[in-house]
């Protein structure tokens, strides 16, 4: 006959002492077969039996298949100490705004976490962190509702000021040419800059287009550069040829009303400035290319070859 456990109405199998494995366990180490464990008292043994241990993930990264589930695990929960693996009873809600202004209040005067603190996150942490704002801040929801909140909202007149004296400083202006500089516009060339590409490609001659070229601490984006110093300026309507656009009438420039006297001039500078640093430029007239285009074709090739 088998024998079994001594303690009340426990039937596994006789290990040792009229006990049970599980029972013989508990009096051996405890002196009592019926020791009832404390979780928080196991809790801290272990937490101090492994001070000073080095973490078992220390060095190794979660894999997506565990961040995943990690994920999946604690949506909508409050992992906090205040409801641990619960629901959070506040979970889709929202503070009232009487809600909002006391907890406002309440931390007036306190101090926060991160105060006096320097290098709190590393370089890489910080690039993440810009990296996933901005992807938020794209989403189209996200950006629906921030126009919604600044609606009706006007800057005061100290707030304009300092936007003001930011934009003049001389290296913001130089940082926004850079970057100006940088944004590739035209974003797709125009017909008569893929008519004079065309004249250029059949005579077999190597061209470049939309080039950065940097004269006086500024940028000039040439239509077409050929090696090493030609330039080709294909003037389209908005350089508002004098042959068609009378002097003194207002025209729609870069979303300003000018003269066209003035944008001649701007350009007139801007390409003097480009041919003092040493580059020949030839300026061709939509006009042009349209009344005599074999003309036009010998012109560029002749300036082209030369």
């Amino acid at each position: 006959m088998t024998k079994i456990c001594s303690v009340k109405e426990c039937n596994n199998k006789h290990m040792a002492k009229g006990f049970c494995q599980k029972h013989y366990d508990k009096f051996r180490l405890y002196g009592n077969p019926l020791h009832v464990v404390d979780p928080k008292e196991t809790g801290r043994k272990i937490s101090e039996a492994n001070r000073g241990r080095p973490s078992p993930m220390k060095g190794k990264k979660q894999t997506e298949e565990s961040k995943r589930k990690i994920s999946e695990a604690s949506k909508g929960k409050n992992l906090g100490k205040r409801y641990p693996g619960e629901l959070n009873p506040f979970f889709g809600k929202k503070h009232s705004d009487k809600s909002k202004r006391i907890m406002s209040e309440l931390k007036k005067g306190k101090e926060t976490w991160n105060k006096g603190k320097v290098g709190i996150y590393s370089k890489e942490t910080l690039e993440k962190m810009s990296k996933a704002s901005k992807i938020i801040q794209n989403r189209p929801e996200v950006k629906r509702k921030n126009i919604e909140a600044h609606k009706g909202n006007k800057a005061s007149i100290q707030t304009k000021k300092k936007l003001s004296e930011y934009q003049n400083r001389s290296d913001v202006i130089q940082a926004n040419r850079e970057r100006r500089s940088k944004i590739n516009i035209p974003f797709k060339d125009s017909l008569i800059e893929l008519q004079t590409q065309k004249i250029l490609t059949n005579a077999g001659i190597k061209f470049e287009k939309h080039v950065r070229i940097k004269f006086s601490n500024r940028f000039h984006k040439a239509d077409i550069l050929i090696r090493p110093k030609k330039i080709i300026e294909v003037n389209g309507y908005f350089h508002f040829d004098p042959r068609i656009h009378p002097a003194e009438k207002d025209v729609t420039h870069r979303k300003k009303l000018k003269k066209p006297t003035e944008i001649w001039v701007e350009e007139k500078n801007r390409l003097n400035k480009i041919r003092e640093i040493g580059y020949e430029i030839l300026v061709i007239w939509d006009l042009d290319l349209k009344k005599d285009l074999e003309k036009t074709t010998k012109k560029i090739l002749k300036f082209a070859k030369v």
